[in-house]
């Protein structure tokens, strides 16, 4: 086969791969684009300890009788306001958790509509607004997750107020599943929805939206390739006195050629890391061992050992900020008390005194049970006071010191522990920290050089602007060629 038949034979096959692939890589980088600023609607973590009002020792001091019969057996409780109740939430092994109002000592299950109502309203400040209710019994484009059929039926509640909010609450346990703005469903459905295909009909189904994702990627992988090749192929030396390099005559042609020639291996890495956040990191290695880690460590956790209920809402005045929840659980027979406001503003309360996650003895303490429980296994043990390239939070949101602790066995695993609740906050191997340099590295440019922001941001969007150009081009060719075809 002569040069000039391979060349024709890139140009080809890249000219019909982007027929097809054109349009899905410009709604790729659009809608990427979209997604710097705004995701898709979740209610997180924040906004649910947003919802908690502040604990009083009065409101709990008298249901002391009631909690101290609910807390038989259990692994783990909370105790928090919610719509202006108290509630303790416990764990038991084996079971689901548990949610009861401590002035009635009812569990709060298959809950009706305006008590899913009250949860709403106190949860997001919503009194007095005007409302519609629906009750669902099928996924819908904002809880497009099999997960959420467990709930149903689920009441899902519009509200007239300036943000045109969306919630959804679980009729079984009165949890919020979902909340939403006007802002933010708009956004999704120019950005998140359409860059992963979260449409309620594929997504519900798991793997096939993995493997359609996944084969789309791939597709675009060769087709980004062949057309760097093929670009190279038609690179043309520039005359005296002529500018650029493109043998193309027609301008669409030239500027695909240009810049194609640019932004063709951003274009490809981008679709790659892409293809690589679909990849699990069982189809590496065994999962069986880190398992094996994780259900070593939980063992540890028995069940509560007797408390002071007094002494441990008294304390409550004593903390430097407005405690939110309290969480017990017993680590090897020795009660855990975590008083909290957010993920970053918690203390142990521990022989009378209240503790920081900072003190040298809890750090010392924690050490030493990783020493027992690992034993030969453990490599080394390190203080983590700063996010490492593993564990960290873009604005600053996790939990800091940890405890890292690297371990001897095939996987090469890493785990965090929280020297205050004493729990594995984040467990990586060696496939996954590859994976994560494969996908987040190269798919959002998240390297340490661009961990601020304000740097990456702009750099990101640039080069978005860039692999645009290159879809766009591409996609008005393919609309001209289709219109050739429909008028032979």
């Amino acid at each position: 086969m002569n040069k000039q038949r391979i060349k024709s034979s890139f140009i080809k096959l890249h000219r019909q791969m982007g027929l097809w692939l054109s349009v899905i890589m410009l709604v790729w980088f659009i809608s990427g684009m979209v997604m710097l600023f705004y995701g898709f609607p979740h209610f997180t973590g924040k906004e649910k300890n947003a919802s908690l009002t502040k604990i009083k020792a009065e409101d709990f001091i008298n249901y002391r009788e009631t909690a101290q019969k609910l807390v038989k057996n259990a692994k783990s409780v909370s105790f928090y306001n919610l719509a202006g109740k108290p509630v303790l939430e416990k764990q038991i092994s084996g079971k689901p958790l548990q949610r009861y109002f401590l002035d009635t000592g009812k569990q709060i299950q298959n809950i009706d509509s305006n008590t899913a109502y009250n949860f709403a309203v106190n949860a997001f400040n919503l009194k007095n607004k005007k409302y519609k209710l629906e009750v669902i019994n099928e996924l819908d484009t904002w809880i497009p997750w099999e997960r959420m059929t467990k709930h149903f039926p689920i009441y899902k509640f519009y509200f007239e107020d300036s943000l045109e909010t969306q919630l959804y609450i679980s009729s079984k346990t009165g949890d919020i599943l979902q909340h939403s703005t006007s802002k933010e469903r708009t956004a999704a459905y120019f950005g998140a929805i359409p860059h992963w295909l979260y449409f309620k009909s594929l997504r519900r189904h798991l793997e096939s939206w993995r493997w359609v994702i996944i084969v789309l990627s791939f597709l675009g992988v060769i087709m980004s390739l062949v057309g760097i090749v093929a670009g190279i192929l038609r690179f043309k030396k520039r005359r005296k006195n002529k500018i650029g390099f493109s043998p193309y005559k027609k301008k669409l042609y030239r500027w695909h050629h240009y810049t194609g020639f640019v932004f063709g291996l951003l274009v490809f890495t981008w679709v790659f890391s892409g293809m690589m956040s679909m990849v699990s990191t069982r189809w590496f290695y065994n999962e069986k061992p880190e398992k094996e880690i994780i259900n070593k460590w939980k063992k540890s956790f028995t069940n509560l050992q007797p408390f002071n209920y007094d002494s441990l809402f008294s304390k409550i005045n004593e903390t430097p900020f407005d405690v939110k929840e309290i969480e017990i659980s017993s680590f090897e027979d020795k009660n855990i008390v975590i008083y909290k406001n957010t993920t970053l503003k918690s203390l142990l309360f521990s022989e009378g005194k209240l503790i920081e996650r900072e003190n040298k003895n809890l750090l010392t303490e924690t050490e030493n049970l990783i020493k027992t429980k690992f034993g030969k296994e453990l490599k080394n043990i390190e203080l983590l006071t700063s996010y490492d390239n593993y564990y960290y939070s873009e604005k600053m949101k996790r939990t800091l010191p940890l405890l890292k602790v690297a371990l001897f066995n095939d996987a090469e695993t890493i785990i965090y522990v929280d020297p205050l609740r004493k729990k594995i906050v984040k467990i990586t191997n060696r496939a996954s920290r590859i994976l994560r340099w494969l996908y987040k590295g190269l798919h959002t440019l998240d390297f340490p050089i661009f961990r601020n922001l304000s740097i990456r941001l702009p750099v990101v969007i640039f080069l978005m602007l860039g692999g645009t150009m290159v879809a766009l081009t591409g996609f008005i060719f393919m609309i001209k060629k289709t219109k050739k075809k429909f008028k032979k």
